[in-house]
Formats: C-alpha cells, sequence, structure tokens
C-alpha cells in the first residue's frame, strides 16, 4: 500500500472519529435537554399538597390549574392549597397533566421503606400492588387488624405476637419433627392461624409459616409461603403422627401463597384436612407430632397473568394451583394416602 494511501485512510478515520464524537456529544445534550425538561414537568406536576406527581388516571385542579392529587383533595377543605381559590362545586381534571405524568418515571410509593423501583407511571401503579413493601396483606393471626408486607410479616409474627421458630430453621429436602405435646396444641379460633412456628427456608430469604384452621367438623393443616417472588410455592410433604399407636396422617402437596384463598387451596389438594374426632385421638395420646418437608419449588408459570389477579382482586387471591380434590374423610379412621 503506498504512502498517500495510508495518509488518506488516516484522514478519513480521523474525520469518521471526529463524526462520531460529533454525534455522541449531540446525543448526550439532547439526553439533557430531556432530562431537564421531564425534571421540569414533574416539578409542574406535583400536588401542591404532599408534593408528589399524581399517580391517579385522572388529575384534579382547581378553576386556575393547579394541581391536587386524588387522596389530598379528599382531606383538604374547598379551597385550592396553592392560590386559595374557592371550590364551586364543579370537578375539574386536566387531561393534559395526566398525559404528561404518563411521560414521567415515579418513585415506587414505599421508596422510604427500602423499594428502589422507579417507573413509568401506568408501570409503577402495577408494581405498587404486588411490591414486597407494601402493606396490604392481613396479619394471619385472628383478632389483630394489623397490615403487614412481605417484607415485615414475619418480624412483626415474631415481636408483636411472639410466636417462635420450632426450630429455627428448614433445610429443602431434609424431614423434621415437631413434637406437639399436650392438649389444644394446635389453635382453633375460626380464622387462618400459625399456631405452630415460623420456619426459616435455609439458603433464601422465604419463611414456612405453618397452622391449623378449624373448619366445621374438619381441621386444616398446611403451610404458606412468604417469599419476596409472590407466585412461589414450596412442595409441602406433611405428617400428623400419633408416637404412641404409630397412627398417621399424610400429605403431599404445594405450599398456599400469602395472599391465596384458604378454601381454593383447600379444593386444590394443597391442604391435610382430618375430622376433628380423630384428630383428638392424636391429641389424647399425648404424643402427637407433625413432620414435614419441602421437596422442591414451584414458580407460578405466567406471572402476568398471576399480577393481573392479584390487581383485580386485592390482596386476596381466589384461586389456586391445579390438584386432586381430598377424599372423603373417615371420622372413625385416618388415612395414609398421599394426594399427588
Amino acid at each position: 500500500m503506498h504512502k498517500s494511501q495510508i495518509q488518506q485512510l488516516r484522514a478519513d478515520n480521523d474525520q469518521l472519529k471526529s463524526e462520531k464524537d460529533g454525534l455522541v456529544a449531540e446525543l448526550h445534550s439532547k439526553e439533557e435537554k430531556m432530562q431537564t425538561l421531564l425534571e421540569k414537568m414533574e416539578e409542574y406536576l406535583h400536588c401542591s399538597v404532599c408534593l408528589q406527581v399524581p399517580k391517579d388516571k385522572r388529575i384534579p385542579v382547581c378553576a386556575n390549574g393547579h394541581i391536587t392529587c386524588v387522596k389530598c383533595k379528599e382531606q383538604i377543605d374547598d379551597r385550592c392549597p396553592d392560590c386559595r381559590e374557592e371550590d364551586d362545586g364543579v370537578e375539574r381534571f386536566s387531561v393534559i397533566a395526566g398525559h404528561f405524568s404518563d411521560l414521567l418515571e415515579l418513585d415506587c410509593a414505599n421508596e422510604s421503606k427500602g423499594c428502589k423501583e422507579k417507573l413509568l407511571r401506568p408501570d409503577i401503579i402495577n408494581h405498587e400492588n404486588i411490591c414486597i413493601y407494601t402493606e396490604n396483606i392481613d396479619c394471619p393471626l385472628p383478632n389483630c387488624l394489623t397490615k403487614v408486607s412481605f417484607m415485615n410479616c414475619n418480624q412483626h409474627l415474631l415481636t408483636v405476637h411472639g410466636l417462635k421458630s420450632i426450630p429455627s430453621v428448614i433445610n429443602v429436602g431434609v424431614h423434621r419433627k415437631i413434637e406437639m405435646t399436650g392438649p389444644g396444641v394446635v389453635h382453633i379460633y375460626g380464622h387462618w392461624c400459625y399456631s405452630f412456628s415460623v420456619f426459616g427456608v435455609v439458603g433464601t430469604a422465604d419463611h414456612l409459616l405453618l397452622g391449623g384452621l378449624k373448619v366445621g367438623q374438619y381441621i386444616h393443616i398446611t403451610g404458606k409461603c412468604l417469599s419476596g417472588d409472590r407466585t412461589k410455592r414450596y412442595t409441602l410433604v406433611l405428617e400428623l403422627l400419633d408416637g404412641s399407636s404409630g397412627r398417621k396422617k399424610t400429605f403431599t402437596g404445594e405450599t398456599l401463597l400469602m395472599t391465596e384463598d384458604f378454601a381454593a387451596g383447600l379444593v386444590a389438594g394443597n391442604v391435610l384436612e382430618i375430622h376433628e374426632k380423630a384428630f383428638e385421638r392424636f391429641q389424647r395420646s399425648g404424643r402427637m407430632a407433625i413432620g414435614l418437608k419441602l421437596e422442591g419449588i414451584n414458580i407460578t408459570a405466567d406471572k402476568d397473568s398471576f399480577q393481573e389477579t392479584e390487581k383485580n382482586s386485592g390482596t386476596g387471591l381466589q384461586t389456586s394451583s391445579p390438584g386432586v380434590k381430598r377424599p372423603l374423610e373417615n371420622p372413625d379412621g385416618e388415612s395414609d394416602k398421599k394426594m399427588k
């Protein structure tokens, strides 16, 4: 290659590099301008009371156009908190403000609790419905009206209600046995209650909450999975054991989701069911025990569908994983068949 050709190639390369640098600089400039524009939009769209961008689909305004989110508007008097213009009884909403708010990435309402999500307005609303920091789950113990989140439910049960872990942890694939001596070891209040224990699942941030429920003449026993992944289920093996006679009642199913309807779990075959008369015989033996083992993890396949269901139904799901319907219980005897 001639020297002149090499020089030309170098010149062309320098020219391309210069053009590339110019395009990159122009792109950065446009990005900075866009960011500045979005910041200004966010500033102008702030609610006059809470100083946050409203996440409502329809954004209320006063006669002079000042913005107030729906929640704050319900808590103030009939005057605009910004210009003090008196409300004339006419509901006004800003269409433009609603469209502009769709362009902004907003912080999760649980930012102060530790959530780092920042999404477009329609997406952040869906996220907040299932955010692990959102306190939208009823405390599982009866007579407690506290709303808890996935992140603080376990701590609430341990500190407020004094529940103890027996043992404190459980390994997937390892069988554990809990001695349940004395009468009334399963507290029956007619509500879902975790009267046995709260287990940390080794190697994860998950917890297994094990408990019993009395419905009519039947005792129901199962576990719920407290996990940051609200779609996670573990395969659960439960045994109700009588150490004196060797009698046992065995069950294999899946853990329920924290927000899942208990009755749906029963229909799906994810609850151990035993007649109260048979259960009393286990108690009278004085050597009743609960055996349990987690055998694996199952994740709900369609997470989008899960989120949509949970959003539409509030905090309670009305569905459960497909399962085999439970057999009819014989009150005078116990079945040791496993429900697959």
